[in-house]
């Protein structure tokens, strides 16, 4: 894989935030060094990152986040306010299979009250 500029400050920026963002926020954090980038090489090299597995790509509804984190762990997902929370690798025990990634949907404690 080639690290370009650009790959190199989306992983940068990625790796350095926990707030699961999605192509826009990168975007608008990128630019800020890397100013003649555009918003489709971001989708662009985002999407190449996600296949090359060296971020993750978080399906929601309508959209995608990314996530930089490199340690095994899961994550809390909420549907109302659509956070993203990094949790430990579970421990499930399910017969002849062994999950790699595990997304738990539900409410978080802000908008569960």
């Amino acid at each position: 894989m080639k690290l370009t500029n650009q790959r190199e400050e989306i992983i940068s920026y990625l790796q350095r935030t926990r707030s699961h963002p999605d192509a826009s926020e990168v975007y608008n954090k990128v630019k800020k060094k890397l100013p003649r980038i555009s918003l489709g090489t971001v989708y662009r090299n985002l999407d190449f990152l996600a296949k090359q597995n060296t971020i993750e790509k978080i399906n929601m509804e309508n959209y995608e986040k990314y996530d930089g984190n490199s340690e095994i762990h899961d994550h809390l997902i909420c549907t109302n306010c659509h956070s993203i929370e990094d949790i430990p690798k579970l421990k499930l025990n399910l017969k002849n299979f062994e999950p790699k990634k595990v997304n738990i949907f539900g409410l978080c404690e802000k908008c569960n009250k």
